[in-house]
């Protein structure tokens, strides 16, 4: 109850803590890797948590509503593959994106971290005055040699948008990721003023 109180009111302290969670859970997993007690039968026994994972997996890859999870037709699908397969409602299904998403961010800061990267960002705002300003980078992987792309945010906010609010939003995201100034190669926006204006002030 405490933690969707948190998701609900309280949603940064709430990232928080998945961040906090997901590193704790990280250096668990690493020292186990180093010691050498057997392991117990029961990492080898699938249970729920593999159904959820698949669950996650398949609304992120094909942009599936939550409420997918409890629609009729669905759940008759999930027990005719398995009579044990566990009922995942909205709210379980909001808790499990939040949590796989603190993964891939605590995954991305690692990959991310002294790594030289161009970032891209713009800002666009609806003509209902719904702004949307996002942010991505870029890196080249020295081994391969493969460029990647990866989108770091994205805000939703009501009224138009500033320079200043687009730097601000723009740097936190690169503070959350641990990007720093002295690894990023360039910064690229499109003509339009406020985004200009944005570039001069990075």
């Amino acid at each position: 109850m405490l933690t969707r109180h948190m998701r609900v009111r309280h949603r940064s302290d709430y990232e928080e803590y998945l961040d906090e969670e997901m590193a704790k859970k990280l250096r668990n997993d690493a020292d186990s890797d180093n010691s050498k007690v057997q392991l117990s039968l029961d990492s080898f026994v699938k249970h729920g948590h593999s159904f959820e994972k698949k669950l996650v997996s398949w609304i992120v890859q094909t942009y599936q509503p939550l409420s997918a999870c409890e629609h009729p037709s669905f759940r008759e699908m999930c027990q005719l593959l398995s009579l044990k397969a566990p009922h995942v409602g909205v709210y379980k299904a909001q808790s499990l994106l939040s949590t796989e998403c603190a993964n891939l961010r605590m995954k991305l800061c690692g990959l991310l971290q002294g790594k030289a990267v161009s970032v891209t960002t713009d800002a666009w705002t609806s003509c209902n005055n719904i702004t949307f300003i996002t942010c991505t980078a870029r890196f080249i992987d020295p081994k391969t040699w493969l460029l990647h792309h990866i989108p770091l945010g994205l805000l939703h906010k009501s009224g138009t948008s500033h320079a200043e609010d687009v730097v601000r939003y723009v740097e936190g995201i690169w503070e959350r990721y641990n990007i720093e100034y002295a690894n990023i190669t360039c910064i690229v926006t499109d003509t339009k003023a406020t985004m200009v204006k944005a570039a001069r002030i990075f």
